[in-house]
């Protein structure tokens, strides 16, 4: 969500009060928590940065219905046909095949070279490793993105829970994601991975000193 109403800032207040300690993701949803009030929230990176690629590889697997070659990998949520499209667009300037992966069946109507269905998260992760570009409307495909250092193309939902990814992008300094001259081009971006690993590796760190420092207060109590 992107805003909350005033009802729910009230229930969400006065639940937290009963924690001793409250972190986000979002630094957007760290402002509507102090506007309601709420003091000492620490934002935090997604559990998925806690671990580096490598440690993430070690846990991929290459699906038993791997198609083989080279391909864009398409990973849409809300049914948003405007991602696949682009996703076709590009695979046929580059000459690769189109993948998808998602758990809406009406997404098999877009008729990519190959559907993964409900797949399971080690055969994700091998999906995102692999693939030469990624286009998706997802924070997770997105975060993954980054920490596999793949190159990806960001659509906004047509809805809701946007500003997480922006958020995202502005903490990994990830803009070439959301370019609007590459969309046009219908081109694979050239990010500079050597900048966001760097802001990968800081945004960890913090996140990791933060558990620590909560873990050690735990002791002491």
């Amino acid at each position: 969500m992107d805003s909350l109403t005033n009802e729910q800032l009230v229930t969400l207040k006065d639940k937290l009060k009963r924690f001793d300690y409250v972190s986000l993701r979002e630094k957007s949803a760290r402002y509507i928590f102090e506007a309601a009030g709420l003091q000492n929230i620490q934002v935090v990176s997604d559990p998925v940065y806690l671990l580096s690629r490598y440690e993430w590889n070690s846990i991929s697997k290459k699906p038993d219905n791997m198609p083989s070659g080279k391909y864009i990998l398409v990973y849409a949520f809300n049914r948003q046909k405007e991602i696949f499209d682009f996703g076709k667009k590009m695979a046929k300037k580059y000459g690769f095949k189109v993948l998808s992966v998602n758990t809406f069946w009406e997404d098999i109507l877009n008729k990519t070279d190959h559907y993964f269905w409900n797949c399971m998260p080690e055969e994700f992760l091998y999906l995102v490793s692999h693939a030469e570009c990624v286009v998706t409307n997802s924070f997770h495909g997105l975060s993954f993105s980054m920490i596999f250092n793949k190159p990806v193309i960001l659509f906004e939902k047509d809805d809701k829970g946007n500003s997480r990814m922006n958020d995202l992008i502005d903490v990994l300094d990830a803009y070439e994601v959301k370019d609007k001259t590459v969309k046009e081009q219908v081109a694979i971006p050239k990010i500079d991975f050597d900048v966001i690993n760097k802001n990968i590796d800081s945004y960890r760190a913090r996140s990791i000193q933060y558990l620590d420092l909560l873990t050690e207060g735990d002791k002491e109590k």
